[in-house]
């Protein structure tokens, strides 16, 4: 077991590392991401797909190699390069994307279900039961959302990987010509849009290990190497498990028809009509994409929560539980139309770029900046 000192009573495998940060990003295939994706790239958005795991793939490599060369994990990275009053001003503000964060994954998992299967349903009914789930799962913390994670994970990348095998004979060539779609601005440039879709990385960061680069004989600690190369697995399996969705989808229906569609991981399951199986297999699809939701949206809550705590905002975060979940109910209670749904995920995809991406990059550069600043500083003193 992986034992974090800085978070006392937190701790996980890496195994269990890996599935959560996977759930996280499985849920996403409900939020409208995906979609855009398709609708932004056309015909080509297997390449602007691509294009898109291999930026994010090379930043957050760099970012994770950076911060575990250097520090225990990013909240370090973030003491040391701050004063005390910015440090509290980075805190709340990450605790307020979490939460955004979390109001919108129920927002994408309520109108899904409400456009694919419970149509008469008000929308904040839907919603109760993800508010009711969040108070009931984190309750015990981050370790039972961890020991959770891992028999549930790797289900999903199943599930798709069976839908997409038996939906092959569906898919036709012809719907990925031409091949760069509309053009190449679009796809390499428009699209960068969707990079928000990896945001949840920035959450690996923060989740460090107390296992020495170096061993008593100066040679690198294998399972430091393990734990730092946690990234590639994660992107791995989520990057072919994304792949597979966007094929199955631009591969077996025209954009067309994807444009009056939610989102996608909810349709992925009516591919499961064209098989053998049968409509009885749906119920069950949708109990696992939902249970996936309640882990996402538990976990992204926690950790901002625990933004608020480890940076010094508050002493002890469990009091605040309740009090968001009440910000979330009237906040959703607001949110009733299909419409403001959209304008809200707009403005979340757009502040989880800022928050993901130019962040951690800015706040590494500065690191390095004032690191090598001491360093010059301590040369001269030794030299004096």
């Amino acid at each position: 077991m992986i034992k974090n000192k800085n978070t006392k009573n937190i701790s996980f495998n890496n195994y269990e590392f890996i599935s959560i940060f996977l759930i996280i990003l499985f849920s996403l295939f409900m939020s409208i991401i995906p979609k855009n994706i398709i609708l932004t790239c056309k015909s080509a958005s297997v390449i602007g797909t691509l294009f898109l795991i291999i930026i994010s793939y090379i930043v957050y490599y760099f970012l994770t190699k950076k911060t575990y060369d250097n520090e225990y994990d990013f909240f370090v990275i973030i003491k040391k390069t701050f004063p005390k009053i910015i440090q509290i001003i980075i805190g709340i503000s990450l605790f307020a994307f979490a939460l955004f964060y979390v109001y919108t994954s129920i927002c994408d998992v309520t109108f899904s279900l409400k456009n694919s299967t419970y149509n008469i349903t008000p929308s904040i009914t839907i919603a109760l039961y993800f508010l009711i789930a969040l108070l009931i799962m984190t309750k015990n913390g981050l370790n039972s959302l961890f020991r959770i994670s891992g028999y549930v994970a790797h289900i999903i990348f199943i599930i798709i990987s069976i839908l997409f095998i038996v939906s092959l004979p569906r898919i036709k060539i012809t719907n990925f010509l031409p091949i760069f779609g509309s053009g190449i601005k679009d796809v390499f440039f428009i699209n960068l849009k969707n990079i928000s879709l990896f945001t949840p990385l920035l959450f690996t960061l923060f989740f460090g290990h107390n296992i020495l680069r170096k061993d008593k004989n100066g040679k690198t600690n294998k399972n430091y190497v393990k734990s730092k190369n946690r990234i590639n697995k994660i992107m791995f399996i989520f990057s072919l498990t994304l792949l597979m969705i966007i094929i199955l989808y631009c591969g077996t229906m025209p954009t067309s028809l994807i444009e009056g569609r939610t989102a996608l991981l909810f349709d992925v399951s009516r591919f499961i009509t064209y098989t053998t199986t049968g409509l009885e297999t749906a119920p069950f699809l949708i109990a696992i994409f939902s249970f996936i939701s309640f882990l996402e949206t538990s976990f992204v809550f926690l950790v901002g929560l625990t933004f608020l705590e480890k940076l010094g905002v508050v002493k002890d975060y469990r009091k605040l539980r309740y009090i968001c979940i009440i910000v979330l109910f009237f906040a959703l209670l607001m949110t009733s139309s299909m419409s403001a749904y959209i304008q809200i995920s707009s403005i979340f995809n757009f502040v989880s770029i800022g928050v993901g991406f130019i962040f951690p990059i800015i706040t590494l550069i500065l690191y390095s900046l004032k690191n090598r600043k001491s360093k010059k500083i301590q040369g001269v003193l030794n030299e004096s």
